[in-house]
C-alpha cells in the first residue's frame, strides 16, 4: 500500500484546528482516487483517532494516509504506550466513544506498540463496504491482548486497594476525564494563541491533573470498565506502580482540590467534584501512596482501610458537625440532597422541603422569570389557588418575590403592618400570610430566580436566621445553575445523538422518499409532535411524508393535505420558504393565523383540530436551488420552538437535501 500522492506524514500539534486540518488532509489525499466513496467515513474516523491521540497521548501526533486501489489505511501515532480504552457510554462522560465508532466504520483496525509510543490504524474498503461482508472486529479482545508494559526502568510495586462499587468508580473517573478534557482544550487554546494565556501556576496544575498521575488513573479506569463489562457490581483494585507514583499522587490530589475551587468559582465548565467522589479519590490515593513508600523501604504495608470504613469515618465527621450546629447540619442536608438534584424542579423540592421545616414556615416557593411571566418551579405548603395566583404575577408587580427578582435584593416582612404598608396587594394572594421573606438566587451577577417563605404569624428574622436563609439561597442558586447547565448539556447531547441517527438514516438508502419518511418518523416525538416533508418540482409542491405518533392522525393529515394542496402563491408557510429559501419560525401560533390561511370554514376547522401551537419550516436547499421543505410542529406537548431548534432543523434539512441530491444523481447515472 502506497502513501497518497504528494503526502507522506502529517505532524499535528495541540492547536484547536489540528482535527479540522487532519480532516482536510485526509480529504485531499482521497479525492480523485478509487477510494473517494469512503471520504466521509474516513474524515469521521480520522477525527476520532486524532482527537484521542491529542487528548490522551499528548502532542505531537502523527498522521499517515495510505491508499491502494479502493482501500484506505489511516495511521495515527502518539507518544503514549498506554493501550487505548473503549469506555462505557455514560450521560456524565464527554469522551470515550471513539473506538466503537472506528470499529463500526473500518473493515479492520488495530494498535501497534512502538518504542516511543503507539500507532492506532484502521483500513476501510469501498468493495467491503458495498458487500457488507466484513467480519466484525472484537474490540474488547483486541484491547485485552495489548501489552502495555512500560519500558524497563524504575522498580514497580503491586498496590492492593480492595474492592469498591463499580458504578462509583465509573462516575468518579468520568468526572476526572471531563476535567482532563477541559484542561487539555484550554492548554491547546493557549498554545495556539486562540485562548487566554494560562498562568504558570495553573499550567502546573493542569499538568498534574492531565499527565502526572495518568498511569494509575488509567489503570483504575480500565479495571472499572472490565468489571462493568462482566456485570460485576464491585471492582477489586490492584495496581502495579513505580515509587514516583507516590509523589505524583499527592500532587494529583492537591491539583484536583484546587480545580474544585475553580469549579466553585464558576471558572470551569466541569462541575465541582461530587462529595462521594472526593472521598473515593482521597481514600485510594492516600492508600497507594502509603503502600508504595512502605514497600520502597522494605516494610510490609499496613492493610488498607476499606472504602466503606473510610465512608463511615466521613459520616462520623458529619454527625459531629450536626451536633455542633443545628443550622449547619440543615445546610449540609440540603447540600447532600442537592447533589442528586438534576433539574430545577428537583432543586426546588429539595430546598423547600428542608427549609420550610427548618424555618417553621407555612409555605415556600421557588420562582423564576420565564418568557415575560413568573413561573413557580416548585412549591411546598401552598394550595393550588395560591400557586396559580403566584404564576399570574408579572415582572413589574409590587410583590415580594418579583421585587427580589427585579432588584436582586432580599425582602423581609416581619408583621401584618409591614405587609399592608409595603405590599398591600399581597393579601389578595395569601390572606393568611402575616410575615414573609423573599431572597434572590444569584450566580455570577445573574439572577436565576427567587425563594419565598410565608409565615402565618409575625416573625422576627434575626441575624443568624437571615444568614441561614441567604446561605440556603446561595446553595440553591449554585444547584439551580448546575441543573440548568446539565439540562442544556443533556439537550445538546440529545440533539447531537438525533443528528447522528438521522445522518445514518439518510445514508442508509438511495430511495430518498423512504429515507425522508424514516427521518420524519425519527423526529417524532423527540423534536416535534408533527413532522412533514414537501418537495417541489414541475408538477407543484407535493407532500412526501407526514409523521405523528398516532397513525389515525397521520391518515387524517394526509387526506387533509390531498384535499387542500399547498398554494404556491401563499405569502407564508411552505410555499414562501420554497420561493425565498428563508426559514420561518413561529414560537407561538395565534388563532388569527389559522383564519388568515384557511380557504373555507371546513379548512379552518381541520387546521384547528390539529392543535398546532408552534411551527418551524426550513428549506431543503442545495447550493443552487430549494428542493422542498422540512416542517415541524408542536401540538400536544405544548412546547415552543426557539433559536436552537431552528439551528438543529436547518442542519437536518441541509443533510436531507444532500441525501436527495445524491439519490437523484445516482438515479440519473443509472439511467444513462
Amino acid at each position: 500500500m502506497n502513501p497518497a500522492p504528494d503526502h507522506d506524514m502529517l505532524i499535528l500539534g495541540a492547536e484547536p484546528d489540528s482535527v479540522p486540518y487532519a480532516r482536510r488532509y485526509v480529504a485531499a489525499s482521497i479525492r480523485g482516487t478509487a477510494a473517494e466513496p469512503l471520504l466521509a467515513d474516513a474524515e469521521l474516523v480520522v477525527s476520532e483517532l486524532v482527537t484521542n491521540a491529542l487528548l490522551h497521548g499528548g502532542a505531537p501526533a502523527t498522521l499517515r494516509v495510505l491508499i491502494d486501489g479502493d482501500v484506505v489505511r489511516i495511521e495515527v501515532g502518539d507518544g503514549s504506550r498506554r493501550a487505548p480504552l473503549r469506555a462505557l457510554a455514560r450521560a456524565d462522560a464527554m469522551t470515550g466513544r471513539g473506538l466503537s465508532l472506528v470499529a463500526a466504520l473500518a473493515r479492520e483496525w488495530g494498535v501497534e506498540p512502538r518504542v516511543n509510543g503507539k500507532v492506532v490504524w484502521c483500513e476501510m474498503s469501498v468493495s467491503s463496504a458495498a458487500t457488507e461482508e466484513v467480519e466484525e472486529v472484537d474490540v474488547d479482545a483486541l484491547l485485552a491482548a495489548w501489552d502495555d508494559d512500560e519500558p524497563e526502568g524504575d522498580r514497580r510495586y503491586t498496590v492492593v486497594l480492595g474492592d469498591v462499587p463499580t458504578d462509583l468508580l465509573l462516575g468518579a473517573k468520568a468526572h476526572v476525564d471531563n476535567l482532563v478534557r477541559e484542561f487539555t482544550l484550554a492548554a491547546a487554546g493557549a498554545a495556539s494563541g486562540r485562548g487566554a494565556a494560562i498562568p504558570v501556576h495553573l499550567a502546573t496544575l493542569i499538568d498534574d491533573v492531565v499527565n502526572g498521575f495518568a498511569e494509575a488513573r488509567q489503570s483504575i479506569k480500565r479495571q472499572a470498565i472490565d468489571a462493568a463489562t462482566r456485570g460485576d457490581r464491585r471492582t477489586s483494585l490492584s495496581l502495579s506502580l513505580p515509587l514516583s507514583a507516590a509523589d505524583a499522587g499527592e500532587r494529583y490530589l492537591a491539583a484536583l482540590d484546587e480545580a474544585d475551587t475553580y469549579a466553585r468559582a464558576a471558572r470551569l465548565l466541569t462541575l465541582e467534584t461530587p462529595p462521594q467522589h472526593q472521598v473515593f479519590r482521597r481514600w485510594y490515593v492516600e492508600s497507594l501512596v502509603g503502600q508504595l513508600r512502605a514497600m520502597a523501604v522494605g516494610d510490609e504495608p499496613d492493610p488498607p482501610v476499606t472504602f466503606e470504613r473510610r465512608l463511615l469515618d466521613e459520616l462520623r465527621v458529619v454527625a459531629a458537625a450536626r451536633r455542633a450546629s443545628d443550622q449547619a447540619a440543615r445546610l449540609q442536608a440540603v447540600t447532600a440532597a442537592l447533589a442528586a438534584a438534576t433539574d430545577a424542579t428537583a432543586v426546588g423540592q429539595v430546598v423547600l422541603s428542608e427549609a420550610v421545616a427548618a424555618l417553621g414556615a407555612s409555605g415556600g416557593g421557588l420562582l423564576v422569570l420565564a418568557g415575560g411571566h413568573v413561573d413557580v418551579t416548585a412549591s411546598v405548603g401552598y394550595d393550588a389557588t395560591t400557586v396559580e395566583r403566584l404564576r399570574n404575577e408579572t415582572p413589574d408587580e409590587p410583590l415580594p418575590a418579583v421585587v427580589a427578582l427585579r432588584t436582586g435584593e432580599p425582602v423581609w416582612i416581619e408583621s401584618r403592618q409591614e405587609r399592608d404598608t409595603h405590599f398591600p396587594d399581597l393579601v389578595a394572594i395569601e390572606p393568611s400570610t402575616v410575615a414573609l421573606c423573599a431572597v434572590p438566587l444569584v450566580v455570577e451577577g445573574r439572577t436565576l430566580g427567587a425563594l419565598r417563605f410565608s409565615f402565618d404569624q409575625p416573625r422576627l428574622f434575626d441575624f443568624d436566621e437571615r444568614r441561614f436563609v441567604l446561605t440556603l439561597a446561595g446553595q440553591t442558586a449554585q444547584a439551580l445553575g448546575r441543573a440548568n447547565a446539565m439540562a442544556d448539556l443533556a439537550a445538546a447531547n440529545d440533539k447531537l445523538a438525533f443528528l447522528a441517527e438521522a445522518s445514518a438514516e439518510l445514508s442508509r438508502s438511495l430511495d430518498y422518499r423512504t429515507t425522508l419518511t424514516n427521518v420524519a418518523r425519527l423526529a417524532v416525538p423527540r423534536l416535534a409532535d408533527w413532522c412533514t416533508v414537501h418537495l417541489a418540482d414541475e408538477e407543484g409542491i407535493r407532500v412526501i411524508t407526514v409523521a405523528h405518533v398516532d397513525p389515525e392522525k397521520v391518515a387524517l393529515a394526509e387526506a387533509f393535505a390531498s384535499r387542500y394542496p399547498v398554494d404556491p402563491d401563499a405569502p407564508t408557510g411552505v410555499a414562501a420558504v420554497i420561493r425565498t429559501g428563508n426559514a420561518e419560525i413561529v414560537p407561538e401560533i395565534e388563532p388569527a393565523m389559522f383564519e388568515r390561511i384557511a380557504r373555507d370554514e371546513e379548512h379552518l376547522a381541520a387546521i384547528v383540530a390539529l392543535g398546532l401551537r408552534s411551527a418551524l419550516i426550513v428549506p431543503l436547499a442545495t447550493r443552487d436551488r430549494v428542493l422542498g421543505t422540512l416542517s415541524m410542529f408542536h401540538a400536544e406537548s405544548g412546547r415552543s420552538y426557539g433559536a436552537t431548534d431552528l439551528a438543529l432543523a436547518e442542519d437536518l434539512a441541509k443533510r436531507g437535501a444532500m441525501a436527495i441530491e445524491h439519490a437523484t444523481l445516482f438515479r440519473d447515472l443509472a439511467q444513462e
